[in-house]
């Protein structure tokens, strides 16, 4: 392979053309990989980043890496580390003396792992591989997630930790990987030699930029963008450069909306509502939602975005999304509301310490701020974490890791529990999980509950007190909430270590 390659840069050198296997077309869909590499590679003039993944399909991969060199590169891959096909790279300019180069590699079959080699004006990197995605529905896959990355400490540790340790196939980030996405001496502190060279030199990984990212421009133009190559088909921007998108892999879709495009794509029968009911959504078993603003948390109020509070909650509830990963605030809080996950995870950084709780306090939200169910060593949510997302063909569990304020890891402290939730018209029937349910009963004041197993009821007013406690009811009973005044509230639902909670309104007696 070696000297296949050296004679194949020479050629290109000297004004040649390789002959290749037929690039894939850019726009074709994508999902997920695995690759090796030694975090201690040297790097040279011409390699400013390691080779880095992104948009592992069932048939491509695109490969990345930044370079003092205009010069076109070469990819030499295949299936055995001894043979293989070459592509050539293109070159785009960021204008501050580097340039960008990305390679389509194609023809590849699903689930089968590759090696790979680049070339550049002359210098070789380490050979690597990845493995390509599949479509099995059957098939059981790990994402790691993370979010808020602004800062080499404690964040170097952490994403050395989630790719080397946690057996992760591709990774997912809700956004704010730079302080200034536009500047390249910011984007060379954290986000080139953490995001893309600690993590995309194993995995592949994609972004719901945040308003650290893209939310100032330099003369139109988010350099951050330059550096990823984000899923074309289903994509909500025509020129695939910043719009929010989708990606396919396994039994599961994973919906990322860019922070530039909130006023467009979340609007009703706007980008994300279509997607959502599409065919290609309604078929998977699982759909996660990543936006770096959460609909609602607690700490950092203030910074709640009414557009995305108004708009995510409702469609989520009714096209069946399983769970909504964000970050924006740098803590951990999560609830389960109407059967969907909100899950804030911004802990790739430093702490949101000083920014205040409420005013709302939200009774979805069960972990976070002062909560009486919140894990042991959790700090109110103010602990560095990154998240692991297990899918199977019957369930998704959520994982949260934790690591102290130097970046060592700690373990595991809680996991939740997903189910499939079914296609919008299943959700919209039964308006409840599979195994929960709270309905109408003989008044308007009585409500009737269904439980797999025993069950502790809990009710809240808007202002989070809590108003009811029933314990240890049985699996089927009668919630009588006739000593309430009328008004709207959270009634929540936990048996062993699964929950569901579901707003209700409670009107004058009959």
């Amino acid at each position: 392979m070696k000297k296949l390659l050296l004679f194949q840069v020479l050629f290109l050198m000297l004004g040649g053309v390789v002959a290749q296997e037929p690039t894939a077309n850019e726009n074709s869909q994508d999902s997920g990989e695995n690759l090796t590499i030694s975090d201690s590679d040297a790097l040279d003039g011409n390699f400013l980043t390691p080779p880095y993944l992104q948009n592992v399909t069932a048939s491509s991969v695109t490969v990345m890496w930044e370079s003092t060199s205009n010069l076109p590169g070469v990819v030499n891959y295949g299936a055995t580390e001894t043979s293989g096909w070459s592509v050539s790279s293109k070159v785009v300019n960021t204008n501050t003396n580097t340039f960008i180069h990305k390679a389509v590699l194609s023809s590849l079959e699903e689930a089968t792992v590759y090696f790979y080699q680049v070339y550049c004006n002359g210098s070789s990197y380490t050979e690597q591989s990845f493995k390509t995605a599949t479509t099995d529905v059957n098939a059981s896959f790990s994402v790691g997630i993370w979010g808020d990355s602004h800062y080499v400490n404690p964040f170097s540790k952490m994403a050395s930790y989630m790719v080397n340790n946690l057996n992760v196939d591709f990774c997912f980030t809700s956004g704010d990987l730079s302080n200034l996405g536009y500047d390249h001496a910011d984007l060379a502190t954290v986000f080139i030699p953490k995001v893309l060279g600690t993590i995309g030199s194993k995995v592949p990984f994609y972004v719901s930029f945040g308003n650290h990212d893209v939310s100032e421009q330099v003369n139109n133009n988010d350099l951050i963008r330059k550096y990823v190559a984000q899923p074309a088909v289903y994509n909500s921007d025509p020129s695939k450069i910043s719009g929010s998108f989708a990606y396919v892999y396994g039994n599961s879709v994973f919906i990322s909306i860019d922070w530039a495009r909130y006023s467009t794509d979340l609007v009703p029968n706007g980008w994300l509502e279509n997607f959502l009911k599409s065919p290609v959504s309604q078929q998977a078993k699982f759909r996660f939602i990543f936006i770096h603003c959460p609909p609602f948390f607690e700490r950092w109020q203030l910074a709640e975005m009414g557009i995305v509070k108004n708009n995510i909650p409702s469609l989520c509830e009714k096209y069946g999304v399983s769970a909504v990963f964000s970050g924006h605030m740098h803590g951990y809080e999560r609830g389960l509301l109407n059967g969907v996950q909100y899950i804030t995870q911004g802990g790739g950084s430093y702490m949101d310490v000083n920014e205040p709780v409420g005013p709302t306090i939200y009774p979805h939200i069960v972990v976070g701020t002062n909560k009486p169910n919140a894990p042991a060593n959790f700090n109110n949510g103010l602990t560095n974490h990154v998240l692991t997302l297990e899918i199977t063909p019957t369930k998704a569990i959520s994982k949260l890791h934790y690591f102290d304020g130097s970046g060592n890891y700690k373990g595991v402290i809680e996991a939740v529990e997903m189910a499939p939730r079914g296609n919008a018209s299943d959700v919209n029937s039964m308006s409840t999980e599979p195994e929960f349910s709270i309905r109408e009963g003989y008044t308007q004041k009585t409500y009737k509950i269904e439980s797999p197993e025993k069950v502790d009821v809990t009710v809240f007013n808007l202002q989070g007190k809590e108003v009811v406690c029933r314990p240890n009811m049985p699996p089927v009973a009668d919630l009588d909430l006739s000593d309430l005044t009328q008004g709207v509230y959270l009634v929540r639902l936990k048996a062993g270590k699964k929950e569901f909670s579901k707003t209700i309104l409670v009107s004058t007696a009959n």
